[in-house]
């Protein structure tokens, strides 16, 4: 259960500044502000170096503070979360624990998870939302950023490429978020995130997208825009690529190619 340090170094580094950029005050405030995201970002690093219980304590003496407001306090347990899970299997019912705390002073308060939260912390997080009835947090609208979501593709080949080409349908999705990332017009919703929602509405690979699954889908998720398509292959010679976006708000299609 203990993160590999040297894969997550540029995760965290990314998170961090995420982690810090949340925590923006009035210049009344300003050097407790500044107080609590030095000391979050000492804890952080203390994670890195494999140093969970002096993190913890770091973190736990952040949260002691007096005047701590409802959004340092979601930033400090969201830390200590990672902290502890950071421990082991052991302490995982422990690290879930101060996520319901977070949720409970304002699941939304920050932007949540984390890019560096393990997998089942990110997951864990999901199911709160979503006995909250909150599949995401609703963000303030960007003029001229458009969300989108793009789905696992499906497969329609026959023969021997049905299974041939299985791989390649998380790789299509996988291409176009990652093209779709380096466009500042575009904000893209995390894979997990999708995955999550697909999980628990039971439309994981249960049948072909069209656009009103599509459509049904990216309300949850708070996308404006889905992508979603399909390849199709008959034999050596003959492959098809078909590619949709549909504009959530209306189930129109405006652009199939």
């Amino acid at each position: 259960m203990i993160p590999n340090v040297t894969r997550l170094t540029g995760r965290l580094v990314i998170g961090l500044v995420v982690l810090l950029a949340g925590l923006t005050a009035a210049p009344a405030a300003a050097q407790a502000q500044a107080t609590v995201s030095d000391k979050l970002s000492e804890a952080i690093s203390l994670y890195t170096e494999l140093e969970f219980d002096k993190g913890l304590d770091l973190a736990q003496q952040l949260l002691a503070q007096p005047g701590v407001s409802a959004k340092d306090s979601v930033a400090i347990y969201a830390v200590i979360s990672m902290l502890t899970y950071g421990k082991g299997e052991q302490y995982i019912t422990a690290s879930y624990e101060y996520l319901d705390r977070m949720a409970g002073l304002g699941p939304c308060r920050i932007h949540l998870p984390y890019e560096f939260w393990p997998q089942q912390l990110r997951d864990r997080w999901f199911s709160i939302l979503q006995a909250r009835n909150l599949w995401t947090c609703p963000e303030p609208t960007r003029p001229g950023v458009t969300t989108i979501a793009v789905l696992e593709f499906d497969n329609y080949s026959v023969g021997k490429y049905q299974e041939e080409l299985g791989f390649i349908t998380k790789g299509l999705a996988d291409f176009f978020e990652s093209d779709f990332a380096k466009i500042s017009e575009l904000k893209v919703v995390e894979r997990d995130k999708i995955d999550y929602i697909l999980r628990e509405v039971e439309m994981v690979k249960s049948g072909a997208v069209d656009p009103a699954t599509a459509v049904r889908i990216g309300k949850l998720m708070g996308a404006q825009v889905m992508i979603f398509g399909s390849i199709t292959q008959l034999d050596d010679k003959h492959t098809k690529m078909l590619v949709k976006a549909v504009r959530v708000e209306s189930s129109e299609i405006i652009a199939s190619v």
